[in-house]
């Protein structure tokens, strides 16, 4: 079964381009995305555990993402979903 598309409540998450695949791409244009590196001990404090809040200035943009590194995403959407650890 093809699925064109990977949504979920909070919004267009990816397109898949591959008939044959399940291969999803990030649609850039549907929201805002920033990722936070995980299991990188450099980066071990990039969560205040008291408010639960992200530090911007730990956070990644995608042409910033390094290959086979994995990432925690957060969303930002125009319905006012603002930093959304997804």
């Amino acid at each position: 079964i093809y699925s064109p598309l990977y949504a979920a409540t909070e919004g267009l998450i990816g397109v898949n381009p591959d008939m044959n695949e399940k291969t999803y791409v990030l649609h850039p244009k549907a929201m805002f995305y920033e990722f936070l590196p995980i299991g990188d001990n450099s980066l071990s404090n990039n969560i205040d555990d008291e408010e639960d809040s992200i530090n911007p200035e730990e956070t990644l943009f995608i042409e910033q993402l390094k290959p086979g590194k994995e990432y925690e995403t957060i969303i930002t959407n125009l319905t006012g979903l603002y930093r959304y650890r997804f």
